[in-house]
């Protein structure tokens, strides 16, 4: 087994009653060109503990795909069922609120499991992200409480996604809006820091 530790280094902004951090970089989760998986794990708080993760695989008869992962502490913004219908995540906008209350009744929180995001199989491609981007938004439980954040994708075929930001707000309950940067003429910029550590384990 092989591993590879990706470290992103995030700017730190401080407003006067919260943070929001956000990691920029340019991490792309890749199907492997033999049959096996690649698992990139995501640390969004840097706690030690792995919040979510990505699975790009490849499979017998040439079908593969990228997938997300939840850890039963985290959830993800899905489309709400409908009847005959599944739930699906679906890429959100910028300015869209991330939060408790989410701002339009199509959408609903779903803990503990994940969904495939860009796939092909039986000569077709299917996922709410294939050919798209757009932003994922998710919540984690900490000690101090529940927190909102947000990472964008971006879709480069079906079998290989880029995630180029993630963000999250430190005050515990505090929506966050999806793309949103405090303005550096209202916050004070603390310090530049490892906030994200993205792990791939390559599994044949």
């Amino acid at each position: 087994m092989t591993k590879h530790f990706i470290h992103l280094f995030a700017l730190t902004i401080i407003p006067v009653k919260a943070a929001i951090i956000i990691s920029e970089a340019s991490t792309v989760a890749s199907a492997p060109i033999e049959i096996g998986s690649n698992i990139y794990n995501f640390d969004v708080n840097n706690d030690g503990q792995i919040d979510w993760s990505m699975t790009s695989r490849t499979q017998v008869f040439g079908s593969n795909g990228v997938s997300v992962l939840s850890e039963s502490t985290t959830g993800f913004i899905y489309q709400t069922l409908t009847v005959g219908d599944f739930a699906r995540i679906i890429p959100l906008a910028a300015g869209t609120l991330i939060g408790t209350s989410l701002e339009d009744s199509i959408y609903s929180w779903y803990h503990g499991f994940g969904q495939g995001l860009s796939s092909r199989a039986n000569n077709q491609n299917f996922g709410s992200f294939y050919l798209k981007e757009g932003y994922l938004g998710f919540e984690l439980q900490a000690d101090d409480g529940t927190h909102y954040g947000y990472a964008y994708l971006e879709s480069l075929g079906t079998s290989s996604i880029r995630i180029s930001q993630v963000a999250w707000e430190t005050e515990p309950g505090k929506a966050i809006q999806a793309g949103n940067v405090p303005e550096p003429s209202s916050s004070l910029l603390l310090a530049i820091s490892i906030c994200l550590t993205a792990t791939r384990r390559k599994r044949v």
